[in-house]
Formats: structure tokens, C-alpha cells, sequence
């Protein structure tokens, strides 16, 4: 099942961006995030956010606060420029 956390979806309807989120990369007046909640892929281009590709699901995972597996919410290393 795909879906996002509630701060990637207050993120989409205030456009403030939350702790969770990584950039990963930035070209000209676009950007892409990673949100290590919920492993959702945020683009922010022109002052519009847009969500990219949801995180997946787990609705195993015992943590109240993540919405995925624990071996998956590993924060990547930022990418340098």
C-alpha cells in the first residue's frame, strides 16, 4: 500500500517544509526531497510542492511514528553539488 506521512501531507497543502525531509538534489528552481519518516519523494519546483512517489507502507512495523519497515528508514547521505 502506498502512502505518505501527515507531515509530507501538511507539507503539500501549507507548502512548509518539515524535519523530516532531505534534499537530495537540486538543479536550477527545482528540488527533490526524501522524507525519512515515511520514505515519500517530495519535488519542489516554482513554488509548488508535488509528491513524486509515496513511500511504501508497512502496517507490521510496531513504530507508532513511521509508516515503514525500521531497515528502510536509513537516511541517505546528501549529495553533494
Amino acid at each position: 500500500m502506498e502512502s505518505c506521512c501527515l507531515l509530507c501531507d501538511k507539507v503539500i497543502e501549507t507548502g512548509v517544509p518539515h524535519s523530516e525531509l532531505s534534499l537530495l538534489s537540486e538543479l536550477s528552481e527545482s528540488k527533490i526531497y526524501k522524507c525519512h519518516s515515511c520514505n515519500t519523494f517530495i519535488h519542489f519546483s516554482l513554488g509548488d510542492w508535488e509528491i513524486l512517489m509515496p513511500g511504501l507502507s508497512n502496517p507490521d512495523t510496531s513504530s507508532s511514528n513511521s509508516l515503514i519497515s525500521p531497515s528502510l528508514n536509513k537516511k541517505p547521505q546528501q549529495l553533494a553539488s
